[in-house]
Formats: C-alpha cells, sequence, structure tokens
C-alpha cells in the first residue's frame, strides 16, 4: 500500500521547505518548526503560519512531552548544542544540552526523562546521551563499541521505553543492516538487527496511538546511464514500513513508496534519507523534499 499524496505543498513552500521544517503531533494537530518559522495544520495537508521568527537556531528534532515540545539542534554557528522549550510553538526557552557537545540530532522524552542523539567523541550520530528526571546529569552511551561502524539517526519513546534506530555496517561480511537500539531505563541499550534488505537503512522513528513504534526505511542506490539533457546518474529508492512493540521485535509493514529520478549529481555518502514525521490520532503525516518538489504522504492510523 502506497499512502496518500500530495505534491507542492504551497503554503509550506513559501516559508521553508518541508526537509527543513521538523514535525510533531500534539493536541490532536501537527506542527512544523524550523529556525525560520513554525507552522500548525489539523489534518497534515493544510498549514498556517503561527511566527516566521521563533527565535531558535538550527533545529533537527522535536518532540512532545506532557504538553510540552522540546527541540533540539545548535547555535547559528554551529558552535554549540542547544535545546529548548514550548507550549505554544511560538515561545521557546533554551535549557542546559550536555557539556562538550556542539551538536544534537534527535530527542526523546518520557515522565521527565530525556535521551538525544549528539557528536560525542565517536562521531556524529554514534552517541546517546541521557538524563534522568529532576537531575541536570548527562550519562554518555556507545551502544556500537569502538570497533564497530554505525550511525543513529532517530529516536522516539512510546512511554515505556526508547527506540534509537539507524544503521550498522558490518565489516566481516561487507553487508550494511538496519539496526533499532532500545532501552526501559534510558542507561542500558540492546542492539537488533532489522530486515533482511541488503543496504536498507531505518531513516525515522514514530510512535502509533496505541504505543507501537513505526519505523521508516529505504533502500537507494545510483546507476549512470547515458545522459539525457537533465542527468547522468539516476535514483532508485524504495521505502518500507516497520513496526514493533517493544523496539526489539520488528514486523515489516506497508512499503511507503517506490520511485526513480534524475540526479543532477551524486548525492555520495549521505546514506540515510531526511524526512519529517509525526503520528497522532488523525493518521501518520511523512514530509519529504524529491528533486520535483516537496511531497506530503498522509495515511490513517489504522493503515499500520
Amino acid at each position: 500500500m502506497v499512502l496518500c499524496r500530495r505534491r507542492h505543498v504551497d503554503s509550506l513552500r513559501r516559508h521553508a521547505c518541508p526537509g527543513s521544517a521538523k514535525v510533531v503531533a500534539k493536541g490532536g494537530r501537527f506542527y512544523a518548526i524550523s529556525s525560520t518559522g513554525v507552522w500548525r495544520s489539523a489534518n497534515g495537508l493544510n498549514w498556517t503560519a503561527l511566527t516566521t521568527s521563533p527565535g531558535l537556531g538550527f533545529v533537527n528534532d522535536v518532540t512532545v512531552e506532557n504538553g510540552v515540545m522540546i527541540a533540539v539542534g545548535t547555535d547559528d554557528g554551529f558552535d554549540e548544542a542547544m535545546i529548548w522549550t514550548s507550549a505554544d510553538g511560538v515561545t521557546w526557552t533554551s535549557i542546559g544540552a550536555p557539556e562538550g557537545t556542539s551538536e544534537l540530532t534527535h530527542v526523546a522524552a518520557r515522565g521527565g526523562d530525556m535521551v538525544v542523539i549528539g557528536d560525542g567523541l565517536g562521531g556524529h550520530g554514534r552517541k546517546l546521551f541521557f538524563q534522568a528526571a529532576h537531575t541536570n546529569r548527562w550519562q554518555e552511551i556507545d551502544p556500537f563499541g569502538e570497533d564497530q561502524d554505525g550511525r543513529l539517526v532517530d529516536l522516539a519513546s512510546n512511554g515505556r521505553g526508547f527506540v534509537a534506530v539507524g544503521y550498522w555496517d558490518d565489516w566481516d561480511s561487507g553487508r550494511r543492516w538496519g539496526v533499532a537500539v532500545s532501552s526501559i531505563d534510558g542507561s542500558n541499550w540492546t542492539r537488533s538487527i532489522v530486515g533482511d534488505r541488503d543496504g536498507l537503512v531505518f531513516d525515522q522513528v514514530t510512535v502509533l496511538p496505541g504505543g507501537r513504534y513505526l519505523a521508516i526505511a529505504s533502500v537507494r542506490g545510483y546507476a549512470v546511464a547515458e545522459c539525457r539533457p537533465s542527468a547522468c546518474i539516476f535514483l532508485h529508492e524504495e521505502a518500507f514500513s516497520y513496526l514493533s512493540s517493544d523496539g526489539t521485535s520488528w514486523a515489516e509493514g506497508p512499503q511507503i513508496y517506490v520511485r526513480d529520478e534524475d540526479s543532477p549529481e551524486e548525492i555520495g555518502d549521505m546514506v540515510e534519507h531526511p524526512r519529517a514525521i509525526a503520528a497522532g490520532s488523525r493518521g501518520v503525516v511523512i514530509l519529504d523534499d524529491w528533486a520535483d518538489g516537496d511531497h506530503v504522504f498522509w495515511a490513517p492510523p489504522e493503515t499500520f
């Protein structure tokens, strides 16, 4: 099943592309948040600007905890990691980030506990940082180990635990695997290989109504063919969904899309596919930026 798609989301394109806006569900509505503005939508397709000057630096991710939005990223100079909070999406307050980090890429929260993905000594996407409720201390966690090559690219909590997703390069077999790491307490984490497709990369994870995790994964490849006026390199991508109740055992769900498009130049080592995703009582929304314009995918929760 392919999700409903709408191309060229005009109300978003006038202000910021969906690829740079992060989406979160709150109070039965969706919010798209970036350094250049905040938008709100009741259905995921029609958006209204709340502010074009939120006072944020570069925003990488947003979550909701007890009705409060929590955004993470970096300052305007990309020198210092930042965490901001807001109740309404208009007024934002900066709070403390893990010491020594210059950027945070993802965030999840539960009952006051907070987990972020950041740029620890092992590089971007290799480190998790956990802060227990009512403390100011951050614990640094490396789920891959010194002799392993992997990257975490998204993070979520269903209220019972935490899940981070990404990919792991197995040097012995030469294969790339989709990976999920999960934790109940935020301090101890378990790594799981997910799916059997070579080159599968987990790109996003969110939580469906009822508490199941929904992850979006993709396999991407490039081919060089006889040059046409628009391109010599062509992209083939397949996007899939995976579902889990505990973050450890996963089952494949509906396919999201299959696409082939011209590429003016090879993207190179950008392994994961940046998208924005949110799930709420009204459905699942995925904002994606393709070569031919911005796309919105939508499906009711029962699709999964």
